[in-house]
């Protein structure tokens, strides 16, 4: 196209010519013509038109708003131009348009109204404002300068952009409106990294106020909807082939996930897969097949990649601690493992590294040995094996010696699963007098009053029930609601923890012995069975401490009315029988959560699998 010709488009554009406007959009996006030469139309218009947006009218008819989106596309496309970053007069004007434009535009479209909860509208007259509005803002932060200027903008306009911006991911992605939601992923996590991690590669140092205004636009927001945004960043890793994700947006969505990982959004949060995000970050992270890798995989000059993997190792073991069993099952079925394998490989003889995923091994070999994780953990090392990863872990290593003792332990356990314990449990008749309770399985049938004691014969059953089994038979038909539930705590690791009960407190029966016979407390003694740390020593920490002062002893917190309930039906029995209660601790029983289960040391001494579940 002839100069003529264009100096002919520029003065109808800035006449107010739509048509000449959008012909000019063309002309700049398809290269036919430099941005610098349209760049003084967009001044024109912005003075023309500026007064109109700064009052956010959205009562504008459809020509400015028209008008606008042509101005901020060229814009966009501009910014992506070498000699425009370049220019240092004109990037501050470069960030203010964007601010400005998008703000006024996104309001138009209906897309940050209201206080929280409202996913963007799919009919909206200006659907293509949030496609433009991502595609400006990548382009303006892809300049240095230009995130300067955005990292140190405390002014109101940036801030309220901020606020909707965060709007827009969160509303946009959640209602699948948004045509590229890894970019304001990668803009957001920017701006929180230095918020929440460390990040040495970003050369700007946030603002507080924005990160803060980011960090409250989500914690804010409805929990559905933020679960859904952060569900919907995830799955770009399942599509790694098709969508260019680098180590920065990686650690973006870590930041994101951090933030939004708060008591309120929670449950939400786990509805919609947040137990596996952290495993497959670091999994894709550390993958060999993965693109990140260049010439200097796992060397310290690399270090965007080595914070990225340094921060997901470091919040797995603070998972691990926070969530327990039903986290670290679903971790492990999600390559948490395989990851942490990976990153023992390509980091070793980095000491800081090697600490970090040091910690979060004994963080996780706590939990190897539970059905709910063990499974999980074979099939782990299987791959890693196959693959001659795990033969690459340096013995002498601090992460090296963790990983391979995960191994030792999960490959040495004699109680793999819950149909073997089953076997072993089923063995015994619950007269403990039984002239055949070491005669093998045989054919039990259980107690039709309370159906949780199982005997070989009638006569077995006969002689219990004298014994004193007629002292809890009743109080045995509500021993599910005697059990204070507790979310962590999967069936088979509950039966698991039974079954441990069941098998020391004979193994160990002196001991109990000894710790009851000291005791001389007014209150009915409990004794309290540990296995938090089973793995460790494959001993149980035993205690006897009064009834009523569980709470106090362990800092823990049940439901009231079924613990009374428990306390009150077990009292009774224990009182009659002259037995002692039992309160059973899990892998998983932390501070604030409820008790894993509590009953007599009676019934857990007679305790058989319950094989119809």
């Amino acid at each position: 196209m002839e100069a003529a010709d264009i100096d002919g488009l520029k003065a109808l554009a800035k006449g107010g010519s739509l048509e000449a406007l959008q012909a000019l959009e063309h002309l700049v996006l398809s290269k036919q013509i430099s941005f610098f030469i349209a760049r003084d139309t967009i001044l024109t218009i912005f003075e023309k038109y500026g007064d109109m947006t700064a009052r956010g009218s959205k009562k504008t008819p459809p020509l400015p708003i028209y008008k606008i989106m042509s101005c901020v596309s060229i814009l966009a496309s501009g910014l992506q131009d070498k000699a425009v970053k370049d220019d240092y007069d004109f990037i501050p004007l470069a960030w203010q348009y964007t601010v400005f434009w998008s703000v006024w535009l996104m309001e138009c479209a209906g897309v940050v109204e209201g206080a929280t909860g409202k996913e963007i509208n799919a009919t909206s007259p200006y659907p293509e404002i949030v496609e433009l509005v991502e595609r400006a803002f990548d382009s303006a932060l892809s300049s240095p300068r230009i995130c300067g200027s955005a990292f140190h903008g405390d002014d109101p306009a940036t801030l309220e952009m901020t606020l909707y911006i965060t709007r827009l991911w969160l509303r946009g992605s959640a209602s699948d409106n948004l045509h590229s939601p890894n970019l304001l992923v990668l803009m957001m996590g920017r701006w929180l990294s230095h918020l929440v991690y460390p990040a040495p590669y970003i050369r700007y140092k946030v603002s507080p106020k924005t990160a803060a205004v980011i960090k409250n636009a989500i914690q804010d927001e409805n929990s559905v909807i933020v679960a859904r945004a952060l569900s919907q960043a995830c799955s770009q890793l399942n599509e790694q082939a098709k969508v260019d994700l680098d180590t920065v947006y990686m650690t973006s969505l870590i930041c994101l996930i951090h933030v939004a990982s708060t008591d309120k959004h929670y449950p939400a949060l786990v509805e919609h897969g947040f137990y596996t995000w952290t495993p497959r970050i670091l999994k894709v992270i550390t993958s060999r097949r993965s693109n990140f890798y260049g010439p200097a995989v796992g060397s310290k000059d690399d270090p965007s990649q080595r914070d990225a993997v340094e921060n997901c190792v470091r919040r797995l073991a603070w998972m691990c601690e926070r969530f327990t069993t039903n986290f670290v099952s679903s971790a492990v079925r999600a390559g948490m493992l395989v990851a942490l394998i990976q990153a023992t490989v390509w980091y070793q003889r980095d000491r800081g590294m090697e600490a970090a995923i040091a910690t979060t091994a004994k963080a996780l070999l706590g939990y190897v040995l539970w059905p709910s994780v063990h499974a999980h953990v074979l099939r782990s090392f299987k791959s890693s094996l196959r693959t001659g990863l795990l033969n690459k872990c340096a013995v002498d290593g601090a992460a090296g010696a963790a990983i391979l003792e995960i191994f030792r332990v999960s490959s040495t356990n004699t109680y793999t699963d819950t149909t073997e314990l089953k076997e072993l449990a089923l063995r015994k008749c619950a007269n403990l007098k039984c002239k055949r309770k070491n005669a093998g399985p045989v054919i039990l049938k259980r107690c039709g009053g309370c159906l949780h004691y199982a005997y070989c014969s009638k006569e077995c059953q006969r002689l219990d029930w004298a014994r004193g089994h007629k002292q809890y038979c009743n109080n045995l038909k509500i021993l599910p609601q005697m059990i204070v539930s507790c979310p962590a705590v999967t069936e088979s690791d509950d039966d698991f923890m039974r079954f441990l009960a069941w098998r020391d407190l004979y193994q160990y029966g002196n001991d109990i012995r000894k710790f009851l016979k000291k005791y001389r407390g007014t209150d009915t003694p409990v004794l309290v069975m540990d296995y938090r740390m089973y793995v460790r020593d494959r001993k149980p920490d035993v205690y006897v401490i009064p009834f009523m002062e569980c709470d106090e002893f362990f800092k823990l917190k049940g439901r009231e009315s079924e613990w009374e309930e428990a306390v009150k039906g077990l009292r009774v029995s224990l009182k009659k029988a002259g037995d002692s209660g039992l309160l059973l601790l899990g892998p998983n029983v932390e501070e604030n959560t409820p008790y894993a289960r509590l009953m007599s040391r009676e019934m857990t001494s007679r305790f058989k699998y319950d094989h119809k579940k």
